[in-house]
């Protein structure tokens, strides 16, 4: 028989990795689905600013929301600095620009 703490921590889990998943897939629906973008790096940077908040907190203990509000504007930054490397060059090029980042025109 499973206890009530045991349950109620994996509903509460399972809510919480929801509305992560929620949140993730926002920005992936509005570039693609409304905008007819295909973005590659979004899901890249979630997955490289997960990993960062999970070594900070392993590492120092410091809380992963917390890890997240500070490192949102230093991940904009790098954002930016990676789509001013490769997409902005390739803008010309469509087959490379909608692999790189966010710059494809509609498919055929």
């Amino acid at each position: 028989m499973v206890s009530l703490d045991l349950a109620v921590n994996a509903i509460v889990a399972g809510l919480l990795l929801g509305g992560f998943y929620a949140a993730v897939t926002i920005g992936v629906t509005i570039s693609f689905g409304m905008l007819d973008i295909v973005n590659i790096a979004h899901p890249a940077f979630i997955m490289l600013g997960s990993f960062v908040a999970y070594l900070v907190n392993s590492n120092f203990g410091i809380d992963p929301i917390l890890i997240g509000v500070v490192m949102a504007p230093i991940f904009f930054l790098v954002g930016m600095a990676v789509y001013q490397s490769s997409a902005a060059r390739s803008r010309f090029k469509a087959s490379l620009s909608s692999l790189v980042c966010c710059l494809s025109a509609k498919w055929p």
